[in-house]
């Protein structure tokens, strides 16, 4: 009787979403996008004109404008569409220039009435601010969602496969969609250790800290003492390669320092006599993390490593709402600085930024 009750109930479901057309919606939404159509939408929005412009200068107003390229915009509506269900769900409708508006949001962040106006179009005029506020809103979300399954150490593939399946079934998504990512950049906490080389730690770990809103009544649980006032922190650990292994956050940063998210959120993971790189804030006798050593090799490689972090939180906070004050909530907070380190981690993967240095050069320096 149960496996009758169930088929009901999913020929219910089928009939209900047949009447409503959603099952019609895989056919409304490209599922590649090129990246010249990106790049046209672009100057359409910016009011210039292509011609007496090269295409390098173009290209370096777009990144202006929109914190990327229009190669990995490319990318990520092809990873939206075969990774997730986002254009059968909430995004049903989306359209390229939404995607730029969500990317324009990130890297300029000002107020609704202004972000309106930059996206705005000779032949549309500017969207209305509801508008604009979901479709930015539920694309950065949709794009956030993508670092789980690139970077991030957070699900493991067998509730990544049930949860893939359930969506399908739920969404009757069967069309030409792959259950499980299948990019070139899924990078997971397991592999952390398959390019360490001799002298180097697995991972290196650092925190970063944002700007947000005084709260009121006052607290003291939001103090960070690198802005000397209200913020939110993240934990980042890079791999051996410079490849984001992990975010943990956003934490209030008064009532958690980075040692105590380390301690609770990232040691508990790691294998045993996992040694890991760290700067002073970690100094204080947790075994699973190397601060310095009196030998001058591995002073070096500790530095590089510690500034390969600085270099990322650069990188990070080139998108306004990570340099900005943020003062949408930690949720949303959440989203924003997922959603640019699946963008950084892209252009990485890409060689269209780069750290300039690699700390594993000195290792092999000495062992020439």
């Amino acid at each position: 009787m149960s496996c009758v009750h169930v088929i009901s109930h999913l020929s219910l479901i089928l009939y209900q979403r047949r009447r409503s057309g959603t099952l019609a919606t895989c056919n409304m939404v490209a599922s590649v996008i090129e990246a010249g159509t990106f790049l046209s939408l672009g100057v359409e929005m910016m009011g210039k004109e292509r011609s007496g412009m090269s295409e390098e200068a173009i290209v370096d107003l777009f990144k202006t404008f929109f914190g990327t390229t229009p190669e990995i915009l490319s990318q990520i509506w092809d990873l939206l569409y075969k990774t997730t269900n986002f254009f059968t769900d909430v995004g049903k409708k989306t359209k390229p220039e939404h995607l730029l508006w969500a990317f324009a949001k990130m890297k300029v962040y000002e107020k609704e009435g202004v972000m309106t106006s930059i996206v705005a179009t000779s032949k549309k005029g500017a969207p209305c601010g509801r508008t604009f506020r979901d479709k930015t809103w539920n694309i950065i979300a949709a794009i956030s969602t993508l670092f789980d399954d690139m970077v991030s150490n957070a699900c493991l593939p067998t509730i990544r496969l049930l949860v893939s399946v359930y969506l399908n079934i739920c969404s009757f998504a069967f069309y030409d969609r792959p259950i499980l990512p299948t990019t070139q950049a899924a990078r997971t906490w397991e592999s952390r250790l398959d390019d360490v080389t001799a002298g180097m730690r697995s991972l290196s770990v650092d925190g970063t800290d944002l700007r947000i809103p005084e709260e009121y009544p006052f607290s003291t649980g939001n103090f960070s003492h690198k802005f000397n006032g209200p913020g939110a922190r993240f934990q980042i650990c890079l791999d051996d390669n410079g490849d984001i292994a992990s975010i943990e956050g956003p934490y209030r940063c008064g009532y958690n320092t980075e040692r105590v998210i380390f301690e609770e959120e990232t040691m508990p993971d790691l294998e045993p006599g996992e040694i890991m790189e760290g700067d002073g804030y970690y100094r204080r006798n947790l075994p699973n993390v190397f601060v310095r050593d009196n030998d001058n090799e591995e002073r070096r490689v500790a530095m590089l490593r510690r500034a390969r972090h600085e270099k990322l939180n650069g990188m990070l906070k080139r998108y306004g709402c990570l340099h900005n004050k943020f003062v949408h909530g930690f949720e949303k907070l959440g989203w924003c600085f997922r959603a640019v380190a699946v963008v950084t981690q892209l252009e990485l993967n890409s060689g269209r930024i780069s750290y300039g240095f690699d700390p594993r050069d000195v290792v092999n320096e000495t062992d020439v």
